[in-house]
Formats: structure tokens, sequence, C-alpha cells
């Protein structure tokens, strides 16, 4: 693995909610998560992984604290260009999946780079590769409801790959998926990180996919507590 960094962390805080009712998410946080790497961020709901998540994909930023991706010290980006920041650098792929109901799965794949003022059929085209990379160009034209829970969360995967992104975070990738979908859907991201040299930082609860890490990071009360590597998990 290569051993440099994609993502630096410096004592992120954040909180919620202001005098009694104030709650905090994160407590001057730590974390490096390193290029080419697949980075695990696990423990109990409310310990701020998905906090700590949105920090380093822009979505939110801390109260206080510093938080660079790719070099970039995401807090000083205007929201014009955390949004461009994300469409070029970031892919996402979430628990449910977020697919466009009314959209093929080759247009799904598609939307980033349509979304993004591409010709409707040169995006069709750059899209139809991705689906066969992740082993379902054959249900290109098919909708989502048409379509098992392994079988979307294949196309979520390829859009977040469209853009050729060197992060992609993956929230909760496996608990909406049976078991063997599950690893399937783990084995893609491995193989997938390895082909496109991406880096991965995946939120779970799901014990069965750990060892697909290359280093698990556990958090509780807003803090990193424990950290294994892949000779250890």
């Amino acid at each position: 693995m290569t051993r440099s960094p994609i993502v630096q962390c410096y004592k992120l805080s954040k909180s919620y909610g202001k005098g009694e009712s104030e709650t905090f998410a994160l407590r001057e946080t730590d974390l490096t998560v390193y290029k080419q790497e697949l980075l695990m961020i696990v423990g109990p709901s409310g310990c701020g992984k998905t906090t700590l998540l949105s920090i380093i994909s822009n979505l939110i930023d801390a109260d206080s604290g510093e938080c660079h991706v790719l070099g970039t010290d995401v807090f000083q980006l205007s929201e014009t260009d955390k949004t461009a920041f994300r469409g070029q650098h970031i892919g996402f792929v979430f628990q449910s999946f977020n697919l466009f109901p009314a959209l093929t799965a080759v247009e799904n794949v598609a939307s980033p780079l349509i979304i993004k003022g591409m010709d409707y059929a040169q995006a069709l085209k750059k899209a139809r590769p991705l689906l066969a990379s992740v082993g379902i160009a054959d249900q290109a034209d098919r909708i989502p409801s048409e379509l098992s829970g392994g079988q979307q969360q294949r196309i979520a995967i390829a859009r977040a790959l469209v853009n050729k992104p060197e992060l992609v975070i993956c929230d909760e990738p496996t608990s909406a998926l049976d078991h063997k979908s599950g690893q399937t859907v783990m084995q893609l991201l491995k193989s997938i990180s390895a082909e496109h040299k991406t880096t991965l930082i995946v939120v779970t609860h799901d014990a069965r996919i750990y060892s697909y890490a290359d280093r698990i990071v556990e958090m509780d009360d807003g803090q990193i507590i424990g950290m294994k590597n892949d000779e250890t998990i």
C-alpha cells in the first residue's frame, strides 16, 4: 500500500444544539487516510462516524480543527467550490442506493456526467463500460425496481466511479443486503480500489465485512478509541 495521505484531519470537533441540549458528535478527533487503502470506520450508533464522514466529504464543516483532502484545506472553500470539489474528486455509495427510480441502470450511472453538462449520448457511452466492470452490463436498460438489491448497489458503485474520483465514500454499503450480496459488493469494492487506485472509506456496522479492510478505526463518543491494520483484523 502506498503510504501517502489523501485525508488528514486534526482535532476535529463538532456539536449540535446549544446549552443543555448540546450534543458533541466529535471531540478533537485526528484521522489520516492513506492513498489506495480501504479504511473502515466502525462503532455504535451516535458515536460520530457519519459526522466525521460528512466533514471529510465537505457536506458539513467542523466547529474547530482542520481537514485536508487531496492537499486542499476544505474549510477554506466556498460552498460553490465545495460542490465542484466533491463532483471532481469524491464518489458516494449509500446504504439506500439513492438511484433515480425512473431512469435505467445506464442512465443512473451516467447521471453525474449529464448533470455536469455532458451530451446525453456521450454520457451513456462512458457509463456502459462501468456497468460491465461491475458485472451487470446485461442489465443496462432496466430500471432499479426490476433489479435485486445487490444489482442496485452495483449500479451505485458504477455511478460513484463515473467521474474517476480519487476518493469514494461508502455509508453502510452492505447493511441493506443479504450476506452473499454483501460479500459480493465488498469483493467488488476491493477489486475496484486496486484497479482504479481509488481510496475507499467505509462506515459500517456490519462485522461480516471487516476482513476486507486494510485498516479499521473504532469510534465511540466522538473519539477514535482504537485501530487495527490488515495484520490484526
